[in-house]
């Protein structure tokens, strides 16, 4: 080998172990990422009013309490009249958002029907989803958060309907809904409508109970109590305790009405006052008239009773001047003193007739035509004494000054009688009258000879006491107890010697016996005297005399 010639020597790098440590870890990094993607579902983002309660990383979003996300961000809106709520679904999840999916915030709250959400105390509040019953939409990202909770979820089977009412009074979110006392669902939501001003309940009737609810169903309030003064008194109307706490609505149908068909979500009814309410028939065929009364009509407001000797025949329409300025004016320029006040009723003939037709109608019309002609007029009664109300009563009238029906602007009047002090006046008149005609001078000395005996029979009874009085106030009177006292304990040593144990009753029995026994002997010697009265002077019987007897030949 030359001398010049160099050797060259070159290291060759080598991996070690430690370098597989590193390397693993970034690949099992990616794995977890990547699988933490995979189990990613899609984003959402939900609108609230507030946030109240909630906390981004924090705040769970849970379905049937199990969490199937999580809120990554919370933000104000741009026009600051709420907040967005970003939430992180698992990848499970994304089945859950549908057309109509609800979302609401879990928190402690406090209403009519009860207490919830007190598991979030300790727990914190979280988002419910409840899944809807429309079509899967996954690419739904935007959702407008509840502010209430629902009462019933979307998927529970039953019945939801809608009441409309102009006065809703103490129904609220959560009251129940009765049928004969049992609760078979409940309301779900209160609005007003701007359009019909209406107030409209929102309810749910949960499954087998949605078949009690057909065409013909009818509801009313049943909340707290209710006291009415009517004609025939006071009327207290009062459901279970729980609707009275509470309140609700209940339902059934009218009195001799048949179920009718069945219905379908989504349903309109109305909401009744009361239950009486619902029975009140509501007659196609009426005729109004018009009554004026000079006297006063105090306590005769619309919706009383008109009456025929008892039977309602219709009803009071409006107790008013409204809508007659031209009787106003024509008894102002005729110088009438004072104004008739102007009552309008409606006679509905289906009360009478039990058919509510046209014809009815017909022979109505004709008939009260008649019937004024023969003498029947209107007139004011008082209905209760205790209330003060008051109804319309038609009937005939004796002697009753003729009269006919006239026109009074579109309707036709009905002749009035006062029912006020010159009602009073005529009854006390007949009253008189009547008592004019009874003989009263026999009456009076027929009377005079009762009250003459009366007096006698008085007197004589005062005597008899005053007499009694005085016996009884004799010193022998006073004496008399001591006496009888003393009697009745000489009596009783009397009656104890002569007991069966004392000596004197043993010595009355020896004495009996040989009595009898004496007796018995008188008894034998004077029947020895009537037999042989020679016994007395011949102490033994005469021997026979000796008979000589015959000699023998």
């Amino acid at each position: 080998m030359a001398e010049n010639q160099k050797v060259v020597v070159t290291r060759r790098r080598k991996l070690t172990g430690m370098w597989l440590i590193p390397v693993v870890a970034c690949l099992i990094g990616v794995w977890m990422t990547i699988a933490h993607y995979r189990t990613l579902g899609p984003e959402i983002y939900i609108e609230f009013a507030t946030a109240d309660g909630l906390e981004a990383g924090k705040t769970k979003i849970k379905s049937l309490s199990v969490a199937v996300g999580t809120v990554e961000e919370i933000h104000l809106k741009d026009d600051l009249k709420g907040v967005v709520v970003k939430v992180q679904l698992d990848r499970k999840a994304a089945s859950l958002l549908r057309e109509d999916t609800q979302l609401w915030v879990v928190r402690p709250r406090i209403t009519s029907a009860g207490v919830s959400g007190l598991s979030t105390l300790l727990s914190g509040a979280y988002i419910e989803l409840a899944p809807g019953v429309g079509k899967i939409e996954s690419s739904k990202t935007k959702f407008i958060g509840l502010e209430e909770v629902p009462v019933t979820p979307l998927s529970a089977p039953g019945l939801h309907f809608k009441l409309l009412s102009d006065n809703p009074a103490s129904v609220s979110v959560g009251d129940p809904l009765i049928f004969h006392g049992y609760e078979v669902g409940q309301v779900e939501k209160t609005i007003l409508d701007p359009v019909s001003k209406k107030i409209v309940i929102y309810c749910f009737i949960k499954k087998p109970f949605n078949s009690l609810v057909t065409s013909n169903t009818r509801f009313w309030n049943s909340s707290g109590f209710s006291l009415k003064a009517t004609p025939a008194g006071f009327k207290l109307h009062a459901g279970s305790l729980g609707s009275i706490l509470r309140g609700g609505i209940a339902f059934g149908l009218p009195k001799n009405t048949n179920p009718g068909d069945a219905v379908d979500n989504n349903e309109e009814f109305h909401l009744y006052r009361d239950e009486d309410s619902i029975n009140k028939i509501t007659y196609k065929y009426f005729a109004e008239y018009l009554l004026y009364f000079e006297s006063s009509v105090r306590g005769l407001e619309a919706g009383a009773p008109v009456l025929y000797r008892g039977v309602r025949m219709g009803t009071v329409m409006k107790v008013s001047f409204d809508n007659y300025a031209d009787v106003v004016a024509a008894s102002i320029n005729e110088g009438e003193r004072g104004l008739s006040i102007p009552v309008l009723v409606r006679f509905e003939p289906g009360r009478w007739f039990g058919e509510d037709t046209a014809e009815s109608l017909s022979i109505f019309k004709d008939n009260i035509a008649k019937n004024v002609a023969d003498g029947a007029r209107a007139s004011i009664a008082t209905g209760n004494l205790l209330t003060g109300s008051r109804v319309v009563t038609v009937d005939f009238i004796d002697d009753a000054e003729p009269a006919t029906m006239e026109k009074s602007g579109e309707f036709m009047t009905i002749p009035t009688v006062s029912a006020g002090l010159e009602d009073v006046e005529r009854k006390i008149s007949e009253i008189l009258n009547k008592i004019n005609q009874m003989p009263l001078n026999q009456v009076m000395n027929d009377t005079s000879v009762m009250i003459n005996k009366l007096t006698s029979a008085i007197e004589t009874a005062d005597k008899t006491v005053l007499d009694l009085h005085t016996m009884l106030g004799s010193k022998d009177a006073q004496q008399l107890p001591n006496s009888i006292n003393t009697t009745l304990n000489e009596l009783k040593e009397v009656l104890e010697g002569l007991s069966p144990e004392s000596s004197l009753y043993n010595e009355l029995s020896n004495s009996i016996e040989q009595l009898n026994e004496t007796l018995h002997n008188i008894e034998s010697v004077t029947h020895t005297m009537d037999t042989k009265p020679s016994s007395l002077i011949f102490s033994k019987p005469k021997p026979q005399d000796i008979q000589p007897e015959v000699p023998k030949q």
